[in-house]
């Protein structure tokens, strides 16, 4: 990650990914998607809803 003031207002600071940040992030984005995919998958559309509903709960 990088992070620069914003020139227009240095209240804020930008952060951005470096390439290494970026490709890492696509890479586990992937892996990420795919254990979904296979945990999800048994349940239908309904019953996903529910399930994430509730895990929001948790958090």
């Amino acid at each position: 990650m990088t992070t620069a003031p914003d020139p227009s207002d240095r209240r804020h600071l930008t952060v951005a990914l470096t390439d290494q940040g970026q490709a890492l992030f696509t890479t586990t984005r992937e892996a990420a998607i795919d254990v979904s995919s296979q945990t999800l998958g048994p349940l239908s559309q309904s019953e996903r809803a529910t399930l994430l509903l509730l895990l929001g709960r948790l958090v």
